[in-house]
């Protein structure tokens, strides 16, 4: 499994694990809160492409 972590302060990080050739689960750890999702690939680079259009 390939895995992914980022610190993003004291008390938010995201972590995302490859499952296996098509899924991938997604960890967010928002102020101690942690949700965990399953995206397939697609959905995944769905989700990059929207934060990089909300990014400005």
């Amino acid at each position: 499994m390939k895995s992914v972590n980022m610190q993003l302060d004291d008390d938010n990080w995201l972590e995302i694990t490859q499952v296996s050739d098509e899924l991938y689960e997604v960890r967010v750890s928002q102020g101690g809160n942690v949700s965990v999702f399953y995206l397939t690939y697609e959905e995944l680079k769905a989700t990059e492409y929207y934060l990089e259009m909300t990014d400005n």
